[in-house]
């Protein structure tokens, strides 16, 4: 497994053969988005670590707005 922090972005990425998941920190919350390398998501296309970072630090972001 592969580890990695983003320190700019507060988010740290976990990368195995098979899938991973991506963790961001607000305030008050833990964004958790889990993928899987062999599954689609609902656009068609395979789950992957960049498309899961898009969406965490989204919602990490959406959150810290709200003051969460």
């Amino acid at each position: 497994m592969m580890t990695q922090y983003d320190a700019e972005n507060q988010i740290a990425m976990l990368v195995a053969p098979s899938g991973g998941a991506v963790i961001a920190q607000t305030t008050s919350s833990i964004v958790i988005g889990v993928f899987n390398k062999d599954a689609k998501s609902d656009g068609g296309k395979l789950q992957n670590v960049h498309s899961t970072f898009d969406q965490v630090l989204a919602m990490a972001n959406y959150l810290k707005e709200q003051g969460c």
